[in-house]
């Protein structure tokens, strides 16, 4: 492949991976046209990079093909920032949904408008939340992870386009999305209504509670911590879309980050509630529960906790670090 044909892939691609997926074939042969047209012919690597620095930067004509410049965040970044709302907020509405639905199942309320004025404001209360939370995020990334050549208005050259990735390099985006979806649903249960964490012994009950809910809400903002470092990471695994030695890097910090917040939470023996077992054997009439074994495995739930959450972030921080090293070093050496 020539090093014209080379750059101009190199912008095609970096254009339409901002763009949704349906629009991304349309736009990419409308874009390589109007690149002939400029080009009338030329192929020199000296005429196509002309061309490309006066169609501009990749994200502001994405931008332009979407059909509007939007800067609460900048074009580079809205098209993820976008998705990344709207699959968010739609986890915390259904989260919410299915945590009321259990609510009142568990302690029906005193009449149904009264249910329904405590769910509407409860979501819209969690929506809220979330809405900051995502946004708040991409405000950070903003402001760290763009280059200097993005900030100022006469830098940007062909040059800085990134590589085409192999497949193998891509970040498929079901997986970020899934644990997106997963810690939105689990952050607004948390917040609103931590005591569905535990066991219910016949219905209508209110639940057995694993936690201890008084200990809990001194705690509450490194559970938050703790929720935002995941969505941070998984927000940044959409955003480069890519295995880079950079996305490794900030991988690894964010994960030792969650493991300090998980052990300050979980590892905390207060948080767990004292009583849960002496409350399962009144409930139950089980006398297992209030044997030795039975405090013993209780007893150590919270280091297992700790101990599970480790494995799992060690083995996400190696696994990103080989393909960042892998793959990274195939880019730079692409780019040399």
């Amino acid at each position: 492949m020539s090093k014209s044909n080379e750059l101009i892939d190199r912008y095609v691609y970096d254009v339409t991976r901002r763009l949704p997926q349906a629009q991304r074939t349309d736009i990419e042969k409308e874009l390589r046209t109007l690149i002939d047209d400029m080009l009338a012919g030329k192929e020199d690597v000296k005429d196509v990079t002309l061309v490309l620095i006066e169609l501009g930067r990749p994200a502001e004509l994405a931008a332009k093909y979407r059909g509007s410049l939007r800067y609460l965040i900048s074009p580079q970044l809205f098209g993820t920032y976008e998705m990344l709302l709207k699959i968010v907020l739609a986890a915390v509405a259904f989260g919410m949904l299915a945590a009321n639905v259990i609510m009142n199942i568990t302690a029906p309320p005193e009449s149904v408008l009264l249910a329904v004025a405590q769910a509407l404001g409860m979501t819209v209360m969690a929506l809220f939340q979330a809405f900051g939370i995502i946004t708040l995020i991409f405000a950070v990334v903003e402001r760290t992870e763009k280059a200097e050549a993005w900030k100022k208005e006469n830098d940007w050259h062909p040059r800085d386009l990134p590589e085409v990735p192999l497949s193998s390099a891509v970040i498929k985006k079901g997986d970020p999305i899934v644990s997106l979806v997963f810690s939105a649903i689990f952050l607004v249960i948390f917040l609103t209504m931590p005591w569905l964490f535990g066991v219910g012994i016949g219905l209508p009950a209110p639940w057995i509670p694993v936690f201890n809910l008084n200990a809990l809400a001194g705690v509450i903002w490194l559970f938050v911590l703790l929720i935002a470092a995941g969505v941070a990471k998984d927000a940044l695994r959409l955003i480069i879309g890519r295995y880079t030695i950079k996305l490794a890097i900030a991988v690894a910090a964010l994960n030792i980050i969650s493991f300090v917040l998980v052990v300050l939470v979980f590892g905390n023996a207060a948080v767990w509630n004292a009583s849960f077992l002496a409350d399962l054997q009144a409930a139950t009439g089980a006398e297992w529960f209030g044997s030795d074994l039975a405090k013993a495995i209780w007893a150590f739930v919270p280091t297992l906790i700790v101990v599970l959450s480790g494995i799992g972030l060690a083995a996400d921080t190696g696994t990103t670090i080989y393909r960042g090293i892998r793959y990274g070093r195939k880019s730079a050496a692409g780019q040399g």
